[in-house]
């Protein structure tokens, strides 16, 4: 294939006059960016260029933004380059428990009875509801995230452990773990991958095997990113 040009049409007085080539330092107006790019679209950009200016730049879930190793996307605080599949900039959630758990021998979920506080990368995205005795959070769009608990736990006895993850209220995964009544609170981790789909509730509890009172430790955390 031979060489590629990014041309543009030029007008005298609103009418075409000529076919030009893009050169280093161009702009593109708002006034003629389109504000959406559909999937049968083709939108290709070569060269360097100092400025692409639209009010909103839709991508459908099959189209691709790509740039080559020396390129950059840069935007503004309330910028981003929204699609189905994945948004930019990528969603998160950062919980924290600021106090002691009380301890119990029924499950518990994390935060139960405690403040918990949180840090967001995308305003109300994420939904905490602690509004009853279940906690749990909520994300606003379908996709593939990670879960990753770390938690801080004691009880009254030398006992196994567990910390379950569950999905719309079915555990998906679980990490166990010993906890020695002489040298607790030990910790236990756990690490989820997996499709979460917007409306179902996310919980992170703890259950002790037999009648062992057990609770979670100031500065537990959870975390949950959102990754395709």
């Amino acid at each position: 294939m031979g060489e590629q040009l990014p041309l543009y049409l030029a007008k005298n007085n609103g009418d075409p006059s000529a076919i030009a080539e893009f050169s280093t330092g161009d702009t593109i107006p708002s006034g003629n960016m389109a504000s959406s790019i559909s999937a049968t679209d083709v939108f290709a950009l070569t060269g360097t260029f100092t400025e692409l200016n639209s009010t909103s730049i839709n991508v459908s879930s099959n189209v691709g933004l790509q740039c080559s190793s020396t390129s950059s996307i840069h935007t503004s605080a309330n910028v981003g380059i929204d699609g189905d599949l994945m948004p930019i900039p990528a969603p998160l959630i950062w919980l924290r428990m600021e106090a002691d758990g009380a301890t119990h021998v029924s499950e518990r979920d994390f935060g139960f009875n405690v403040a918990v506080i949180g840090v967001s990368s995308v305003p109300n995205y994420f939904n905490w509801d602690d509004s009853s005795t279940n906690n749990r959070l909520y994300v606003s769009a379908d996709g593939v995230y990670k879960v990753t608990a770390n938690c801080s736990v004691i009880s009254d006895t030398t006992i196994e452990v567990s910390l379950n993850l569950k999905i719309n209220s079915i555990i998906v995964h679980y990490a166990t773990q010993m906890v020695h009544t002489l040298t607790d609170p030990h910790r236990v981790s756990l690490t989820y991958v997996g499709v979460i789909l917007k409306n179902q509730p996310i919980q992170l509890t703890r259950t002790a095997d037999g009648s062992a009172a057990i609770a979670l430790k100031k500065f537990s955390t959870l975390l949950i990113e959102r990754v395709g």
